[in-house]
């Protein structure tokens, strides 16, 4: 396994807060449904075997290492600015027998992402990433120009509203909005992309199972909301 570092100036993502790569690491266990939907999307959408991805903001690596095992001839370029989040991908790409074919690059997305790169890539894959950065028009078109003619870009983004039940508990988080509404289809058709096709699936967690407890009890945390564990296990968690 290779690690390469392309940033410059510290970026808040570089000094993580304490349980936030668990948090991650818990958020990518309950996300296994829609990323599984996506890779399936992805290897239909693709007209050869990919040689070259790029998993941007790879996080804790759950989707690094699901490319790498759905696409067993490419090589997957994890990018992340963290390198605690970085550490768990390797020893995830570890774990998992993969570290030949998973790179890591510490890289920082709102600068020159691209060094390090293979010259043409065949899939770019972007998970609850693109939201965090300072201008994705401008991302969006760093990746058309990476990818070669052909290749596929998979965006993955919270669209709707979250949504808490029963509705006392949403009455209480005073509706309050995932990531806002960006029209990611208008910033990726202006980026060169012709969207072929769009789907929505929502993402839930509910407190009757472990993680979907400790997920729900994280998130009415952030809101300043603390519930009983007898009370958690009735509270379900939804965003689309």
């Amino acid at each position: 396994m290779t690690q390469h570092q392309h940033h410059s100036a510290k970026e808040p993502w570089q000094n993580l807060p304490a349980g936030f790569a668990d948090f991650l690491d818990l958020e990518a266990r309950l996300n296994a449904p829609l990323r599984n939907s996506a890779l399936s999307l992805s290897a239909a959408a693709l007209s050869t075997q990919p040689q070259h991805i790029v998993d941007l903001g790879s996080g804790t690596g759950a989707d690094a290492i699901a490319l790498a095992k759905r696409f067993p001839e490419a090589r997957v370029h994890a990018l992340d600015v963290s390198a605690e989040l970085l550490g768990r991908v390797e020893n995830a790409a570890v774990h998992a027998g993969l570290a030949e074919r998973v790179e890591l690059h510490e890289a920082d997305l709102n600068s020159d992402w691209t060094a390090g790169i293979p010259e043409e890539v065949d899939l770019v894959w972007a998970a609850l990433a693109m939201h965090h950065l300072k201008d994705s028009a401008q991302v969006l078109s760093q990746v058309f120009k990476k990818l070669r003619p052909g290749g596929v870009f998979t965006l993955i983004e919270m669209s709707g509203d979250t949504r808490f039940e029963p509705a006392v508990i949403q009455d209480q988080v005073q509706n309050v909005r995932s990531h806002g509404h960006t029209n990611w289809t208008n910033l990726l058709e202006e980026a060169g992309f012709a969207v072929v096709e769009q789907h929505e699936q929502n993402f839930q967690a509910h407190g009757s199972t472990p993680d979907g407890r400790e997920y729900v009890a994280r998130q009415l945390r952030g809101r300043q909301i603390e519930l009983k564990e007898e009370t958690l296990d009735n509270v379900s968690f939804r965003s689309g």
